[in-house]
Formats: structure tokens, sequence, C-alpha cells
């Protein structure tokens, strides 16, 4: 179901990037898996697939599965909406996360799951093809959406997150930014 506009005022949730997410990530259905793929040439991994399916669409997203897990603001699970992030653990040894998906609405996800499935549409609930197997390695969720973020850990660096058309930069102590692209427009001071 769709959030109505109150609801999705509330969460910070962006409803006109979901479609997009979800479109573009459902184009690569059927791709093949490859345990670092990055691309449709070379195949998907878990992370790859979701960072391509961001990076494509111009929004920030870490190329690393850890990375990720840390990246977003958490929600609960109840609280999914199409183009949220789902995290699973033990699916790989005894990683915690070790898979990625993202949630695409009717209690499906789609993402890159193993080298003979590739990428595909997985139910989170039980369901009588697939059983239940997410839902039991279920870990959490995270909303990728602009102003859900979460800061980084200080690196005595700047860091820069890309979230839709907008920069957020952050472990950057006194530096001054402009409030837009000309040089005429104020400094905001952090």
């Amino acid at each position: 179901t769709q959030p109505s506009r109150a609801q999705a005022a509330q969460s910070g949730y962006n409803p006109a990037l979901a479609p997009q997410v979800v479109t573009k990530a459902k184009r690569f259905v059927g791709y093949p898996y490859a345990t670092i793929g990055t691309s449709p040439k070379t195949g998907f991994s878990c992370i790859g697939f979701v960072w391509y399916v961001f990076e494509q669409l111009g929004m920030y997203m870490p190329g690393n599965l850890q990375a990720a897990h840390r990246a977003f603001r958490h929600i609960p699970e109840q609280d999914l909406m199409p183009g949220d992030l789902i995290f699973f653990q033990r699916t790989y040894r005894h990683l915690h996360p070790s898979h990625i998906g993202i949630y695409i609405g009717s209690g499906k996800m789609v993402s890159a799951e193993n080298h003979d499935e590739g990428v595909k549409i997985s139910s989170l609930v039980a369901d009588a093809s697939e059983g239940s197997y997410w839902q039991g390695h279920y870990l959490n969720a995270e909303r990728p959406f602009v102003g859900e973020q979460q800061t980084p850990p200080s690196t005595g660096h700047p860091v820069t997150h890309r979230i839709g058309p907008t920069a957020i930069v952050s472990a950057a102590k006194g530096l001054n930014l402009r409030r837009g692209h000309s040089t005429k427009t104020p400094i905001l001071l952090t």
C-alpha cells in the first residue's frame, strides 16, 4: 500500500523516488549473479545490484554491504514502503548483514540472490513456492530517501553523501558552504 501524504510527510519518505527505484530494479530481473559484480555486463552481487540501481538514478548508495547497513535510518518491517532496503543475516556463513534487497511492495523484494537464480523477485513472507527463507533471515530495513541518512563516523576528512539532487557534507569542521550554485548565494556556516 502507498503511504498517505500525511504519513509520507511525517516519515520524510519521498514517494516520487520509489517508483523510479522499483522500476529500475525490476528491469534487471533475470540478469546473472556475480560474486563481485556491479553492472549488467559483469553480473551483480547483492550490494553491487543495489548500488548500480541507485547509481543509475543519481542517488547515493555505499558499495559495501556493511556501510550500506549503516547509511540510512532503520525502519520497522511493518512500515516497509516500495524502494526501501531490506537486510538479511546468516544467508552466507554467519555474516551480519549478509544480503540486501530492494522492497517492491506486496511483501516482495528484488535482489541478486545467487549464482543459480541471479536477480529475481522473491517473497519476504511464507510463500507456497519459496517457503519462509527470507523471513527467517530478516535483519532489518532502511529508508534510503532524502533526509533519511545517518552521519558516518568522523574521519577528519570531508565526506560527501549524494542523495537525489542534493549533497550533504559531514565530518568537516568549520567548512563554509554556499546555499546555491552561484558565488553570489549566501554561505551556510557549519
